[in-house]
């Protein structure tokens, strides 16, 4: 459409078959916009799963490390760390959670948007 320049053109573009030509080409470009959407979505879901999974690896092998050398006598310190770790992990499961949500809710906003455009 961007290339029209007179009348004649314009009533060519509005005949059916052009029409039909024009639906094509924007469900081919939509389909290609939907893929690469979901093709992007997937991998930063997969660099921040993977980001989760990193962070968490480092912090359990922290507070072994830190534990393990705790001073004779604070027992009851180490005990109200390792309990207050195992809620920072779990903090850590729930981050994961929202993030498959978000990105789940984001591909389906996507498809909505791409609905509403064929309809």
């Amino acid at each position: 459409m961007l290339a029209i320049k007179d009348a004649q053109q314009l009533a060519k573009l509005a005949q059916p078959e052009a029409a039909q030509e024009a639906a094509k080409y924007a469900a081919a470009y939509q389909a290609k916009v939907n893929k690469v959407v979901r093709t992007g979505n997937k991998e930063v879901a997969q660099v921040v799963d993977a980001s989760i999974d990193d962070a968490r690896a480092d912090l359990v092998k922290f507070v072994k490390e830190a534990t393990k050398q705790a001073p004779a006598g604070s027992e009851a310190f180490v005990s109200a760390f390792k309990t207050a770790f195992e809620s920072s992990l779990q903090q850590c499961d729930q981050v994961r959670a929202t993030a498959t949500d978000a990105f789940a809710n984001f591909e389906k906003n996507v498809d909505a948007a791409l609905a509403n455009i064929q309809g």
